[in-house]
């Protein structure tokens, strides 16, 4: 069987925030062919539903949180850590004084915080609340995933406080750069461990598929790492494959140039 790792923001998404139809086309062929799609994404079940409920794209497994939650076709959690609530509050504290913005999800809530303006966040905007967002924070037992980034959408204070973490928490968290956005997961969370868990269950040969830093783990698991050709240099020196689309890749897998697919 063959399984495809499909990262969404940068890969899927681009800058209008629409996939392709082609990609959506190709995705949905590939499953009739027998193939299985997984989204290996660093967004929380939150930020899934527009693309799983409202745009309808088919997936056989959802790997989240970059590595730290895997979900099955029907959303039942397969494997799942947690960032502890003292060392998820450090960290919100950290990016709060740092005027940074600053989003988390604990599986049941997403609120995000910008200059002392807490707000509920999800995948249809973010909405302004009155709560102070620190004392809101310390209701959540723990933490799934964290995330920050400058009002600058620039790295030098990104790259400042990710390694104040990891000199105080490196033994807990992982820290995953994506552009100027920072997350952080529980210890050995990457899409990479997601790709090595499903590959594990299923005896599946692997094609994974992204544009950033925090792809590259997924892009080395996978049996057939790939990237496009608009990724870091670094980035497309690692994949075994450049693509400009993701419907290339499929093409490639079904044995058929890809500008069939455009047919």
């Amino acid at each position: 069987m063959k399984m495809v790792f499909c990262d969404i923001d940068g890969t899927l998404y681009r800058e209008d925030k629409q996939i392709s139809p082609l990609n959506k086309e190709a995705l949905i062929r590939f499953r009739e062919a027998g193939g299985q799609v997984v989204y290996c994404t660093g967004r929380h079940i939150l930020e899934m539903e527009t693309i799983l409920v409202q745009d309808g794209y088919p997936f056989d497994y959802l790997v989240l949180n970059n590595g730290g939650a895997i979900l099955d076709s029907d959303k039942e959690t397969l494997y799942e850590k947690h960032i502890e609530a003292p060392i998820g509050l450090d960290i919100l504290q950290w990016g709060v004084d740092a005027n940074m913005f600053v989003h988390m999800c604990d599986g049941q809530n997403s609120y995000g915080c910008f200059n002392n303006q807490a707000f509920a966040h999800s995948d249809m905007g973010d909405t302004p609340i009155p709560d102070d967002y620190m004392t809101l924070m310390k209701k959540s037992p723990s933490f799934q995933i964290i995330s920050l980034n400058q009002e600058d959408m620039q790295t030098d204070q990104i790259n400042i406080i990710k390694k104040r973490i990891e000199d105080h928490y490196g033994d807990y968290v992982e820290c995953h750069l994506n552009l100027h956005f920072l997350d952080i997961v529980p210890k050995n969370c990457s899409k990479g461990s997601g790709v090595n868990y499903l590959k594990e269950k299923t005896n599946a040969t692997t094609y994974t598929i992204g544009d950033s830093w925090n792809d590259l783990s997924m892009i080395e698991a996978g049996d057939h790492g790939c990237t496009f050709n608009y990724a870091h240099d670094d980035i497309q020196e690692k994949a075994d494959h450049v693509y400009s689309y993701v419907y290339e890749m499929i093409g490639d897998i079904l044995g058929g140039k890809y500008n069939e697919l455009e047919k």
